[in-house]
């Protein structure tokens, strides 16, 4: 095969590739099987290395992370990455439509599930991606490009040639989490707390390849600078985004009503659990583009936004007494009875303390001040941690899982236990 037709292939395969890409990373959608899809990215890679010219950045190849770096380059943000406001209950919300209406007449809102990962700035030049940064503190953040680059869900290579910059938040998967967590548990390391700090972690790290093996994904879901932007709506631009080939997220709604904007938030209150990812509130916007300039900007945030919190997931309750079950085989079960209380939307009243021996241990003591806190164990499985409050700080695990256990964690130890809930 001579260049001219090296460079004819290896321009198809880039695109073959990167609709597969998209069908399966964005769409949920795979056309082909995985076997298909290596058989061809192999092709691609080895035409790359006949032909080293023909290499280019937003080629499927360099999805599998360059080499590492010795820091990271710190990049200014030509649009500044605002924070939002908050609003942690129904009232908050009504005061900020109170405020909008005082405003601007005719207008309607764009809710949007608030993924709880990294907030990222993606920037497009004639179609092509070419660089990727952290938030930062808004106004400068780090360049982190390499380490996007591995993760499927962006596009190397957009569908128009536009020059554009796109924010969104790249997160870590429930499932993605588990398997790192149970991978760092036999290699005898320390476990990442939540999937935020994991999808942090994973796209702070200097070599590439580390990223590449985290299986992370984003979900687009604001453009900073466009220079060819017209488009009218929020909730158009995001079509539009979607029709480029970003990954935005399939439960957006748009509402007229500030009243059916609560409801949606009580409706995501309560399925957060189902879902794949993590979240921890509702971000809600004013639609129209024009409004939004209208209603500008204070010092730190847009006032045409606001994100709402869902209630707390750590709660502080009481364990006022300890039942003592007897199994079938004879064994004997304590388990604790907690003053209820709600965590994420579940009212936990018992947990399992597991033996007499593990009361003794662990100290536990009837009266003791508990907190129970939510925590990501498996795939759309919930857990919550409970500490106890006596003398220092002591924790045990309930977990909400068909398979259930509860891990209990002191100073010196970590035990997986059995409960009854």
């Amino acid at each position: 095969m001579n260049r001219e037709e090296a460079a004819k292939k290896i321009e198809y395969l880039k695109d073959e590739l990167n609709q597969y890409n998209y069908e399966y990373h964005v769409l949920d959608n795979p056309t082909v099987p995985d076997h298909i899809y290596d058989e061809k990215l192999h092709e691609l890679i080895g035409l790359e290395e006949q032909f080293p010219d023909l290499l280019t950045e937003d080629s499927p190849s360099q999805r599998v992370g360059g080499e590492p770096l010795d820091k990271f380059v710190k990049v200014d943000h030509e649009v500044p990455m605002l924070s939002l406001g908050n609003a942690f209950g129904e009232d908050d919300l009504r005061d900020f439509d109170r405020r909008i209406r005082e405003q601007v007449n005719n207008y309607r809102y764009v809710c949007e599930l608030k993924i709880d990962g990294l907030a990222i700035s993606l920037t497009y030049e004639n179609g092509k991606f070419v660089r990727g940064a952290t938030r930062g503190d808004g106004k400068t953040g780090e360049d982190i490009t390499n380490n996007l680059k591995t993760i499927k869900s962006i596009p190397l290579k957009i569908k128009e040639e536009e020059t554009i910059e796109v924010r969104g938040e790249a997160y870590m998967p429930k499932r993605s989490f588990l398997a790192l967590n149970e991978a760092r548990e036999q290699e005898g390391l320390e476990v990442f707390a939540n999937p935020r700090n994991a999808a942090a972690g994973s796209l702070r790290q200097l070599d590439p390849k580390i990223a590449a093996k985290r299986n992370l994904s984003m979900f687009v879901y604001s453009v900073g600078k466009w220079e060819a932007g017209s488009i009218g709506s929020h909730s158009e631009r995001l079509e539009y985004l979607n029709k480029l080939g970003f990954k935005t997220n399939p439960e957006t709604r748009t509402f007229e009503d500030i009243e059916d904007v609560i409801k949606y938030t009580e409706e995501w209150t309560l399925k957060r659990s189902e879902l794949d990812y993590e979240i921890d509130g509702i971000v809600i916007k004013v639609d129209s583009i024009d409004q939004q300039e209208e209603l500008g900007f204070t010092a730190k945030s847009p006032r045409w936004a606001i994100a709402y919190k869902f209630p707390a997931e750590e709660a502080v309750t009481k364990l006022h007494d300890i039942e003592l079950s007897v199994g079938r085989t004879g064994a004997i079960t304590p388990t604790a009875i907690l003053e209820p209380v709600q965590v994420a939307g579940t009212t936990i009243s018992r947990a399992s303390l597991h033996n007499e021996d593990l009361i003794i241990e662990k100290d536990i003591r009837i009266g003791d001040t508990v907190v129970i806190k939510k925590q990501v164990t498996s795939f759309q499985k919930s857990c919550v941690s409970l500490k106890t409050n006596v003398q220092g700080m002591r924790k045990f695990s309930e977990c909400l899982r068909i398979a259930r256990f509860a891990e209990v964690k002191s100073k010196k130890s970590t035990t997986k236990l059995p409960i009854d809930v």
